[in-house]
């Protein structure tokens, strides 16, 4: 049993297709079992979030220990060198980021805007801060919380993608992971910053409540689901234990590493 570890940023998604979630969660243990993954690029909307994230939260951490949020070029500098790191063996480009100079300016432009209208609004306690327990069926459950505030105000996630998503899941497990560390969640906050192309104006964040019962809810049942998928897997060496979606948005060669090998075939099938 290599791979034990569920992450809270895979539970929004495993439902829209449990094969492709295994194959990204439980790499190794199902390349041990004789099975050949694809390995994809990083897509740029997601190497453009973690150098946004960079700038912002860096930022941030710099507010507990100062009081102030951190230099803003400085902030800038650092997200650039996660933006080189991260396009260094290759990415996917999509229409909205054509190239690297349009992502440096896209990351820039959303560090800024969120630290005018968002930043300067925070108390943070946390940020970037790791928690992790103990899940059913041997599985550790982890989580980075982005940030958690003086007024018990999880902050579950930055997010800069082209549209907004339910991502209940996700924050459910990190309030879930706090308050076993003790600390009280009174409120569950979505900052969404659009990630928009040049010739557009960048929109202000938006922030998106979640309800912390239902998010804590579908965030157990998830991880249960996800935990009897993989010791079913383990039993039976079956890849069917995990449902395949190839009516799923995400189903092609671009998004899955699973797409048309023998662990999952379905999705070509499925477009013949």
């Amino acid at each position: 049993m290599t791979d034990t570890i569920i992450r809270a940023s895979s539970t929004s998604s495993y439902p829209d297709c449990p094969r492709r979630g295994a194959s990204r969660m439980f790499e190794n243990e199902i390349k041990s079992m004789g099975y050949e993954l694809r390995r994809l690029p990083p897509h740029i909307g997601a190497v453009t979030g973690t150098a946004t994230h960079v700038a912002v939260y860096w930022a941030l951490s710099e507010k507990i220990t100062t009081g102030e949020l951190g230099n803003q070029t400085e902030a800038e500098s650092r997200a650039m060198e996660s933006l080189k790191a991260g396009t260094a063996e290759g990415v996917m480009w999509d229409g909205v980021t054509t190239t690297m100079n349009a992502a440096q300016l896209q990351v820039v432009r959303q560090s800024r805007i969120y630290r005018q209208h968002v930043s300067a609004t925070l108390s943070p306690l946390l940020v970037e801060h790791p928690l992790e327990a103990q899940g059913p069926e041997g599985i550790t459950v982890k989580g980075h919380i982005d940030v958690y505030d003086e007024r018990g105000t999880l902050v579950g996630d930055l997010k800069t993608g082209k549209m907004i998503r339910w991502n209940a899941p996700q924050y459910g497990t990190y309030s879930r992971l706090l308050r076993t560390d003790g600390k009280e969640v009174r409120r569950i906050e979505e900052h969404y910053v659009p990630r928009v192309p040049l010739d557009q104006d960048q929109p202000r964040p938006e922030i998106i409540l979640y309800d912390i019962a239902t998010a804590e809810r579908a965030s157990a049942s998830i991880i249960k689901h996800i935990a009897q998928d993989l010791a079913e897997f383990r039993r039976t060496g079956n890849p069917d234990t995990f449902l395949a979606n190839p009516s799923s948005m995400l189903c092609t060669d671009k998004f899955c590493p699973a797409w048309d090998t023998a662990w999952c075939p379905h999705g070509r099938r499925a477009r013949r």
